[in-house]
C-alpha cells in the first residue's frame, strides 16, 4: 500500500506525521499474531476536531482491524469526518512471501496510517454527508468476499449537513428520530446503504472543551437517533447498542483546528431501566419511589423544595424542549367519596403543572387532568401517585 498516495487521494497534507504509542481502549499483546481470518473491508470515518476527543491512534481494536485488512489484501478507505468530508481509499497489494518479511509489510501499512496527520480541513462537521460517502466509496471496493465495516469515530455532535444539531430539527428527533428519518426520505437524501454491512462506533458523545459532552441520557438518545438512521438506511445492527457503540480514552484534541460551533445539547434524563426518557413514555410518580407527596386530603406538597427536586430533571428536559408536551394526571386513592377524590385528584395534577411552570417551562407544555381515585395497585401509596406523560 503506497502511503503517499493514500494520503494525495485524501487531499490531506502529509507533512508532519506524529509517531504516538499505541495504547488506549482494549489490550495489546507483545508478540500478537497477525491473520486475515475476519478480516473486512475497513473504512474510517474520522478526523481530528476541536469538539471531539476520539483519537484514532488510541484504539487498540481498530489497530487489529487494520492489520487483519491488509493481511487479507482488502479495502481501506479513510473518510474525513469534518465540514466538507473529502474520502481517499486503496487495495491492499502485498509483495512479500517471506513469512516474516510480510508480517513486518503489515504493520507497516498499518502503521502508515495511524501515524498520519488526519486533521479536520474544514470549519464544521458533516457526518451524515461523511458517513454517505464511506456508502459510495465502498462501492468502488472490489468483490473479495469480505464484508464492509465502517468504522466511525466521532463525539456525534454534527454541526452542518442534515443531521445538524444547531437546528431544532435535529435535536428534537432524539425524542422521536422517526421524524427526522421521514423528513430525510421525503428530501431524497436517505439512500440505502447498500455497500455497508458492518458499523462500530467509536467516541460517540465524547466531547471537547468548550463543547460540553451531553448527559448520558441524551447520549442515549444519540446512539437511538443515529441507529434509527442506519436502520432506516438497510443496515442490520446488533441489538445490543454495546457492540455497536464503544467508548474510548478522551484525548484532548490539539489546537489550530478549524473551528466548529458549540452545541447546547439538550438535557434527557434515564427512566429508572436506564433508558432515555422520550415522546410517548410515562412516568408513575408516587410516595414509593419519589419525593412528590402531599399532605394528607390536600394539594399541597408534603415537602415542596423536595418535590421540585425530584422533578428538576424532567424540569431541565421540558426547558431544552420547548416543543415538548407534558399531561399530568392526579389519582387518588379509594378512601372518601369518589366526588372529593375526583376533585383532589384534579387539584394535585395542577399543582405539580404550576410548580413546572414556576421552574421555567411555558404553560403550553403543560395540560393536567385530575382521574380520580384509583385502585390500579395493592397499595395506598403507590395509588395515590401522579403520571407525567410526554408527547
Amino acid at each position: 500500500m503506497d502511503r503517499r498516495e493514500f494520503i494525495q487521494l485524501a487531499a490531506i497534507s502529509a507533512a508532519s506525521f506524529a509517531v504516538i504509542p499505541l495504547s488506549g481502549c482494549g489490550s495489546k499483546e507483545e508478540d500478537e499474531s497477525i491473520s486475515p481470518d475476519g478480516a473486512h473491508n475497513v473504512a474510517l470515518v474520522y478526523a481530528e476536531r476541536s469538539n471531539s476527543t476520539a483519537a484514532l491512534k488510541k484504539i487498540n481494536e481498530i489497530e487489529a482491524e487494520l492489520k487483519s485488512a491488509v493481511a487479507a489484501q482488502g479495502f481501506l478507505a479513510i473518510v474525513l469526518a469534518d465540514g466538507n468530508p473529502q474520502s481517499a481509499s486503496t487495495t491492499v497489494e502485498l509483495t512479500s512471501t517471506n513469512e516474516q518479511r510480510r508480517k513486518n509489510e503489515i504493520k507497516d501499512d498499518v502503521k502508515s496510517v495511524l501515524e498520519t496527520d488526519f486533521s479536520a480541513q474544514a470549519a464544521e462537521v458533516d457526518l451524515f454527508k461523511a458517513i454517505s460517502k464511506v456508502n459510495s466509496t465502498f462501492a468502488q471496493a472490489p468483490n473479495n468476499g469480505l464484508e464492509n465495516l465502517a468504522i466511525v469515530i466521532d463525539s456525534g455532535i454534527s454541526t452542518k449537513g442534515s443531521i445538524n444539531f444547531t437546528e431544532s430539527e435535529t435535536r428534537n428527533a432524539l425524542l422521536d428520530p422517526s421524524t427526522l428519518v421521514d423528513s430525510l426520505r421525503k428530501q431524497g437524501e436517505l439512500a440505502k446503504f447498500e455497500h455497508i454491512d458492518k458499523v462500530v462506533w467509536y467516541g460517540l458523545g465524547q466531547a471537547a472543551d468548550p463543547q460540553a459532552s451531553p448527559v448520558e441520557g441524551t447520549k442515549e438518545a444519540m446512539k437511538g437517533l443515529y441507529r434509527a438512521i442506519f436502520e432506516a438506511a438497510g443496515v442490520t445492527l446488533p441489538e445490543d447498542d454495546g457492540e455497536v457503540f464503544k467508548t474510548c480514552e478522551d484525548v484532548a484534541p490539539k489546537e489550530g483546528l478549524p473551528s466548529v460551533t458549540v452545541v447546547a445539547m439538550p438535557r434527557i434524563p434515564l427512566d429508572e431501566n436506564g433508558k432515555p426518557i422520550l415522546i410517548g413514555d410515562k412516568l408513575e410518580l408516587d410516595e414509593s419511589n419519589s419525593a412528590l407527596t402531599f399532605e394528607f386530603g390536600t394539594s399541597d406538597f408534603t415537602d415542596s423544595a423536595a418535590a421540585e427536586e425530584s422533578l428538576q430533571q424532567y424540569i431541565d428536559q421540558l426547558v431544552d424542549f420547548p416543543d415538548l408536551h407534558v399531561t399530568i394526571y392526579g389519582y387518588t386513592d379509594a378512601t372518601g367519596s369518589p366526588e372529593v377524590n375526583q376533585k383532589l385528584s384534579e387539584e394535585r395534577a395542577a399543582t405539580v403543572g404550576a410548580l413546572l411552570e414556576s421552574a421555567g417551562v411555558k404553560a403550553s407544555q403543560i395540560t393536567t387532568e385530575g382521574k380520580g381515585e384509583s385502585t390500579s395497585f395493592d397499595t395506598d401509596e403507590q395509588n395515590r401517585r401522579v403520571e407525567i406523560a410526554f408527547g
